[in-house]
This record gives structure tokens, C-alpha cells and sequence, in this order.
């Protein structure tokens, strides 16, 4: 966790900001807390002179630009977690770009002996050209644009965390 003035050291207006914090750079988040209430106001770092833009993620959750996020369905072990799927968030900013990082090891070693940092870089609002994994060309029915969240989604990629990161996968447009 950290306060917003930690994130933007050179806006001292956010010092006084003690109701709002970010989870790592990327996600901001803006609890109710007040019993009862319907609604909270926050403020939004860089969003007035145009040089941060976030994005709703669920509810009191923003996700700034120019991040990627790693997403993992819950589980309720470690080990039913590296089972599950992954999905990657993408946040791009206002100059279209957005980069993030994984940190992988096995989940249950003190001294993780195995482990990868995978780095993500994006950097097209939409895909120019046919969409590709390790080369593969893949059909329309496992791509899906959404023009309205600017999202594109690939589909039926059913992969082991050995196989998509351990194997480094590459994803082409």
C-alpha cells in the first residue's frame, strides 16, 4: 500500500490525501468509509492536466494508465491457484502505452529455487493485423475487439503457468 503522495512526490496537495491509497503504482483505491454511505469523492492524481487517465475497475477500485496487470482467478489454496487461468489487465495511458511486471515462483519453497519475472509492454490501442501467439496466426472467433472498453480479449489460450510464462510466449499484432 501507499499514499497517493508517495506515487506523485511532486503534487504536495496530496499529503493531506489519507482517505485514499494505491496498491502498488498502478491501483487506486477509494474506500467508503463512512456506515452508511452511498457514495465517496476522491481525488484522481494527474487527471485534471491530462497527463494520468484510470479506468473504472469494478467498484471504488481505479486502475491508472500506462500499467499492466497480471490477474489470477481465487482459489483457495496456493497450489488450486497455479491452476487456474490468467488474464492480463491493460490499462493503456494517455500516450497509448502501458508496461508491468510478474514475479512467479513455485508458492510453497522458503527459498523459491525456480522462479521468472515476466515483463509486459503494450503499446497499440487496436490490434494493426492479424493476432499471433509463438507465430501461430490465431481465427476471429479467438480474437474479440471491444470498441467500447478498448479491450482485446484472446480466447481459448488453456495454459499451465509452465507453458505461457515458463516457455516465453510471445503474442504478436
Amino acid at each position: 500500500m501507499r499514499a497517493l503522495a508517495w506515487v506523485f512526490p511532486d503534487n504536495p496537495s496530496l499529503a493531506a490525501a489519507d482517505q485514499q491509497f494505491f496498491l502498488g503504482d498502478a491501483v487506486l483505491v477509494t474506500p467508503v468509509l463512512t456506515q452508511g454511505a452511498r457514495s465517496v469523492d476522491g481525488v484522481f492524481p494527474g487527471l485534471v492536466g491530462g497527463t494520468e487517465v484510470y479506468y473504472d475497475w469494478y467498484t471504488q477500485r481505479r486502475l491508472r494508465g500506462g500499467h499492466v496487470l497480471a490477474t489470477q482467478a481465487m482459489a483457495m489454496t496456493t497450489r488450486a491457484a497455479t491452476l487456474t487461468p490468467w488474464s492480463m489487465l491493460v490499462a493503456l495511458s494517455v500516450s497509448g502505452e502501458a508496461q508491468g511486471s510478474l514475479y512467479l515462483d513455485d508458492g510453497e519453497s522458503l527459498v523459491p529455487n525456480a522462479t521468472k519475472t515476466v515483463e509486459f509492454v503494450a503499446g497499440e490501442k487496436v490490434p494493426r493485423g492479424p493476432v499471433a501467439v509463438n507465430g501461430r496466426c490465431l481465427s476471429g472467433a479467438e480474437v474479440v475487439w471491444n470498441a467500447t472498453s478498448n479491450a482485446t480479449t484472446i480466447r481459448g489460450l488453456a495454459a499451465s503457468l509452465l507453458s505461457a510464462f515458463g516457455a516465453g510466449w510471445v503474442i504478436t499484432w
